[in-house]
Formats: C-alpha cells, structure tokens, sequence
C-alpha cells in the first residue's frame, strides 16, 4: 500500500481486527512477525487506539529519548511506545503474560509518567519467553486489545511534538 512521506496510511478499523473474516485487505504491516516490527530499520509510527486509555496511542518503530520525557511534568497528550516498548509488549503477549487490562495498566503509566519506560521483565511477569513463538502483529494486537488505525512512513510531527515538550 503506498503512501506519501506526510500522509499517513488509513487502515479501516474493521480490516485491522477481523483478520480477513471480510474481503476488505489486511494492512501489510499486520501480517509481519511482531518482533519484526520493533526492529525496522527505517521508524514507522502506527497510530493505534486502545479502548478506555486516557489518550491517543501511538508506537513508534525508532527508540525514544526517554530522558527528554521524563522532563516533562505534565500528562502526556500522546502515549507513545518505542521500539523496545513494542518487543516487550509483544513478548508479554506471546508468552500469555500481557492482556489488554495489563496494557490499559501501562497506558495510564505512562500518560501520567511520559518517561516511564515498559521493560521486558515487566511485561513477562516472571514467565520465560518462548523464542519459538512467532505471533503476527495482527495476533499481538488482538491478544491486547489495540486496533490500527494508521500507519505513517514520515515521524516528523512525533519528534517536533517532542522537541517542544523538551
């Protein structure tokens, strides 16, 4: 599916949940191995919603400066996931450890603490993860209640939304 640089990617939000229960397509993206995702080497940011957080969900490909965001005293008007965030949610998930009130746990976390940082460990809760496991992004987001909502190629409104908050 193509997209300008500054457009993001509408997904249609029946598309992203059924799985191909409708003929309407699949995003790419969904389809490739979650742990994939968190390790592209060019940062995508996929604009998600997660029923009951207290605001807009984001995850972004690229790492996050986490020192620049626990400067912040306020709430976060964005609760934005990072690269290593997204492989521990997505192990968490894979070994039956993350649920969607563990994720909706997390999001008020960080909407309260916007440099709070969800470590592998945390997400596990004690389990070994599975290296066999290999769950698409769709499965992933499924097991944690989010939906896709978009997908954009050009991070650039997510890094200045960060150098004013700095």
């Amino acid at each position: 599916m193509a997209s300008s640089s500054s457009n993001p990617t509408p997904i249609s939000p029946r598309s992203a949940v059924t799985a191909g229960a409708s003929n309407q397509p699949i995003h790419p993206v969904l389809e490739m191995p979650a742990r994939l995702v968190a390790q592209l080497p060019c940062p995508v940011l996929l604009r998600v919603s997660v029923r009951g957080s207290p605001a807009p969900v984001s995850i972004w490909t690229g790492q996050l400066p986490h020192e620049v965001l626990a400067a912040r005293r306020v709430l976060a008007e964005t609760i934005v996931f990072d690269a290593q965030e997204l492989a521990a949610l997505v192990c968490g998930a894979e070994a039956d450890r993350l649920w969607h009130a563990d994720l909706l746990g997390l999001c008020f976390e960080k909407w309260r603490q916007p440099g709070a940082n969800v470590q592998a460990a945390k997400a596990l809760a004690g389990a070994n993860p599975d290296p066999a496991q290999e769950w698409s992004l769709q499965r992933v987001f499924q097991r944690l209640g989010i939906q896709l909502d978009a997908v954009e190629f050009d991070c650039s409104s997510l890094t200045r939304s960060l150098d004013v908050a700095a």
